[in-house]
C-alpha cells in the first residue's frame, strides 16, 4: 500500500516536470523560427543594420544554447530519477514477492514472478584465493593483479568444492508479464 502510494506522488512529480520540459521545448522552436525569420529579414538591409542585427542574433542564438543544454541537464536528471524510481519499485516488489510462499503474484492483468537467477561468484577474500583460481595475467602492464576467474571458481562452489576466500550469491530478478 504505501509503495503504491509513494511511486503515484513519485509519478505525479516526474509528469510534472516533463510538462515543464515540453512546454520549454516549445518555446525554443518558437524562438528558433523567430531568429530564422529575422535573419531573413537582416538580408534585405544595409551594411550597418545588418552587422548590428546579426551581432543582436548571434547573442540570442548563444541563449538558446545555453537554455538547450540546461534542458539537456534537467532531462538528464530526470532520467535518472525515473531510473532510480523503477529500481526501487521493483526491489520493493521483489521483497514483497519474495515474501509469499510460491514466490509468484497473481493480479487481474498481471503475472509476478521472482525468479531465481543462476548463482554467481562473491569474492571475500582475494588474497586467500589459490593460483589456479586467478587468470593468467595479460602480457602487459606487468603490474597488475592476476584477476579472478570468477567463472572457475562459481563451477568449482556449485560442485560442493571449497574455495577459501570466495561464496556462492544467490540473487532473484522480477520477471512481469500481461495477461
Amino acid at each position: 500500500m504505501n509503495l503504491a502510494f509513494n511511486t503515484a506522488m513519485d509519478l505525479e512529480k516526474l509528469a510534472s516536470d516533463a510538462e515543464q520540459g515540453q512546454q520549454t521545448v516549445i518555446n525554443l522552436v518558437d524562438r528558433e523560427k523567430d531568429l530564422l525569420e529575422r535573419l531573413e529579414e537582416l538580408a534585405a538591409r544595409a551594411d550597418e543594420d545588418r552587422q548590428d542585427g546579426t551581432a543582436e542574433l548571434i547573442l540570442e542564438a548563444e541563449g538558446l544554447i545555453q537554455i538547450h543544454k540546461s534542458l539537456k541537464d534537467q532531462i538528464n536528471r530526470v532520467q535518472k530519477r525515473v531510473e532510480n524510481l523503477v529500481g526501487k519499485t521493483k526491489a520493493d516488489l521483489l521483497k514483497e514477492i519474495q515474501g509469499t510462499e510460491d514466490k509468484k503474484v497473481e493480479t487481474d492483468s498481471f503475472r509476478l514472478l521472482a525468479v531465481k537467477n543462476k548463482p554467481s561468484c562473491e569474492i571475500t577474500d582475494e588474497k586467500a584465493l589459490l593460483k589456479k583460481y586467478r587468470r593468467e595475467p595479460p602480457p602487459v602492464p606487468f603490474w597488475k593483479k592476476w584477476p579472478a576467474d570468477k567463472n572457475k571458481i562459481a563451477s568449482d562452489l556449485i560442485q560442493n568444492r571449497s574455495v577459501k576466500g570466495a561464496k556462492l550469491k544467490y540473487t532473484y530478478s522480477l520477471r512481469i508479464k500481461r495477461k
